[in-house]
Formats: structure tokens, C-alpha cells, sequence
């Protein structure tokens, strides 16, 4: 129960908690980590050697008890790697990925064993510049790279906890991989035959976003709409986990720029625009609240929302309050 609570508080973006009910499942499992940075260090030392020792070592098959205590400490120690990443505590990290691994090798289960290499492999580009080795990965396979990949999926928790320039460092290894709209167009529309890409309700959130927002920003309202409307139901149909922060960020622009269009065409929907984009917002703020990257940007458009309907000091004062966080954050971007 402690682990599946830490699952839950940590999709919804309450890390702390989330750290405290995977540690008790630690203590249960008598799996916990050291708290003092000496014991850490050499622990760590101990863990290391022994995944050195464990890669060439054959294991027997647990039995069932010892198994499914491995699974849960293996489960919760793939949260606590991601968790001491955020906050900056690497020595924790390390020593958290590394006893993953080693009772993956215990578990003698392949599944974990890759998971735990493919974890180990995400903690490696957090903390190192991994660009060259992206980039010729691309060039050889014409395609992007594993670390490319794990790059576009780590930038989020560098965001989430105000490192602003390591996030945006993180981003532009992905720069050699950028691809014309219509190419994104096509992989949206192939995708929705692929069960894996389906089955991730923040990343539809996200791609459907994405193209509806395009195509608003090119005045292209029939093709908007049909984007927008898939985007706003996934978004009415899954709980609001912090993986889809940028999607529902979108999704809000999106609204936003359709109530500008039915204000300017007076058409008697805009009364009903309105209302879901103050509610996309309200419920922003309510999921997320107001210390992350992605809030001078929601600032800077419930701030458009209020000059539209003529609330310009209310306008006035949101402006004032995104620039201040803008300059706390070293977010350049919005800034501008």
C-alpha cells in the first residue's frame, strides 16, 4: 500500500510524499536506505562492487516471497532514483539505481533487468552531457537514439524543480532531431494504431495539443477543431498527473485563442468558450499549483484571457507577477 500510494502522490506531482510512502515500503521490506552521507558513500561502494560481481554470477529462481519482496523493492527504488535526481541529491540517486540493479540480478527476472538497465541508462543522461554520443547514434541509425529519447522524457523533472538552464541544456541535444510539421502530422496519425502509444493517455494529451494549437496559431479552424476536440476529451477522461503539465498548458492557449476567435466573430458560443477556459485554468492551478516553470506562462495567459473580456488591471497585475517569477526562475523565454 505504501508503494502504490507513492505511485499515485508522485504522477500527481507531490514528491514529497511520494518519497516518504516509497521509503516506509523500503523500511517494511527491509530494503531502507541510509540517511547519513557516510553510510551512503559506502554503501554505495558495497553496491557497486557487488553489481561488478553480479553481472558474470548465475542466480537460482527466488521463491515466491522473496520474489515479490525484490519486485516492490525494485519498484520503489526506480520512483526514489527519479525523485533524489529532481532534487538535486546525486550521491542518493546513484546508490538508489545501483540496488535496483543488483536485485534485479536477484530477481533473475529479464523483465526487471532491462527495466533496471534502462533506468540506469536515464539516471546516466541526467547527470552527464550526453549530446555527441545522441547525435551519433542518430546519424548511424537515422533515427533518434535510446538517450534521445530518455533526453525529451528527462527534461520534465529539471523543469518541474526551477532548473531552468540545466533543462534547457537537456532539450537542445535535441535539436539535430527536429522534424517539419507535416512529418509530426504523420507520426500522430500513424501512432494511433500503435497499443504502446495509445496506452499513455498524458502523451495523446500531448500530441493532440500540440497539432490543435498549430493549427489555431495558422488561423486553420477546421482542422483545429478536430484536434482540439480529441485533445479536450482525453483531457475530461484522465486524472491530471504531472507527465501531461505541458499538454494541459496547450490545451489552455488552445482555448484561449478559440474564445478570441468566437469574440471576434460574435458567435454565440463564446459565452460557453469562455467558461471552459476559465475552468482549464482553474483547474491548472488547483492540480499544479504555482511554483513551477510552466507558471509564468499560465500567468501570461490567464492574463491574455483577462484583456479579452476587459479586465485589464487584473491583466495588468498577472503580468507583473509572471515577470517576477520569470527573473526568479532565469526563465528567459516567457520573460520576453
Amino acid at each position: 500500500m505504501h508503494r502504490l500510494t507513492g505511485e499515485i502522490l508522485f504522477k500527481a506531482g507531490k514528491i514529497l510524499e511520494a518519497e516518504e510512502s516509497f521509503k516506509n515500503a523500503l523500511k517494511i521490506l527491509n530494503g531502507k536506505l541510509p540517511r547519513s552521507s557516510v553510510a551512503q558513500s559506502f554503501k554505495l561502494i558495497y553496491e557497486k562492487l557487488k553489481k561488478l560481481h553480479y553481472r558474470s554470477k548465475q542466480f537460482q529462481i527466488p521463491e515466491k516471497r522473496k520474489l515479490d519482496r525484490l519486485h516492490e523493492c525494485i519498484n520503489c527504488l526506480s520512483f526514489l532514483w527519479k525523485i533524489n535526481c529532481m532534487r538535486g541529491r546525486l550521491r542518493s540517486a546513484s546508490l538508489a539505481v545501483t540496488m535496483e540493479i543488483n536485485l534485479a540480478f536477484q530477481s533473475t527476472s529479464p523483465f526487471k533487468i532491462v527495466y533496471s538497465a534502462i533506468d540506469y541508462l536515464k539516471y546516466t543522461c541526467q547527470i552527464i552531457d550526453c549530446t555527441n554520443r545522441a547525435q551519433q547514434l542518430g546519424e548511424v541509425q537515422n533515427r533518434p537514439g535510446l538517450d534521445v529519447r530518455t533526453t525529451a522524457a528527462l527534461h520534465l523533472p529539471l523543469l518541474l524543480t526551477d532548473r531552468y538552464s540545466e533543462s534547457v541544456q537537456q532539450i537542445q541535444t535535441l535539436r539535430f532531431v527536429f522534424r517539419p510539421f507535416e512529418e509530426c502530422l504523420s507520426f500522430v496519425e500513424e501512432s494511433r494504431s500503435d497499443a504502446n502509444l495509445e496506452a499513455d493517455k498524458s502523451l495523446i494529451l500531448h500530441r493532440y495539443s500540440a497539432v490543435a494549437l498549430r493549427y489555431a496559431r495558422l488561423e486553420n479552424w477546421e482542422m483545429f477543431a478536430v484536434f482540439f476536440d480529441k485533445a479536450y476529451k482525453v483531457y475530461t477522461q484522465i486524472p491530471t498527473f504531472i507527465e501531461s503539465i505541458s499538454g494541459v498548458v496547450m490545451l489552455l492557449e488552445c482555448s484561449i485563442l478559440l474564445f478570441r476567435k468566437d469574440l471576434t466573430d460574435c458567435n454565440r458560443q463564446r459565452r460557453i468558450t469562455l467558461k471552459r477556459a476559465q475552468k482549464l485554468s482553474s483547474d491548472f492551478t488547483q492540480h499544479f499549483g504555482k511554483s513551477h516553470i510552466f507558471t509564468p506562462r499560465v500567468l501570461h495567459l490567464n492574463a491574455y484571457l483577462h484583456h479579452l473580456t476587459g479586465r485589464k488591471t487584473l491583466a495588468q497585475d498577472l503580468f507583473k507577477e509572471a515577470l517576477v517569477l520569470c527573473e526568479k526562475q532565469g526563465n528567459l523565454l516567457d520573460q520576453k
